[in-house]
């Protein structure tokens, strides 16, 4: 069975890009910190001016999502 997150990155191909890291490696680590992350996982949503619009501390639902996009688009 695949993982939620697979699923998500599957579904959201046309609607978003899904950007992974663990977080057990340098670069993870490293982002982690940037991103002042403090647990895991952590969803960021960036705006296509790279605002972080929202965060999610568990996968996100695909239409929750695009309901923000369409939000985001209204802008």
């Amino acid at each position: 069975m695949k993982s939620a997150v697979d699923r998500l990155q599957e579904k959201s191909g046309k609607y978003f890009r899904v950007v992974r890291s663990d977080v057990h490696t340098k670069f993870g680590t490293a982002l982690k910190m940037k991103v002042e992350s403090k647990l895991v996982p952590t969803f960021i949503l960036y705006s296509g001016d790279k605002d972080e619009v929202m965060r999610f501390h568990s996968v996100p639902d695909l239409e929750r999502i695009k309901s923000l996009l369409a939000e985001l688009n209204k802008s």
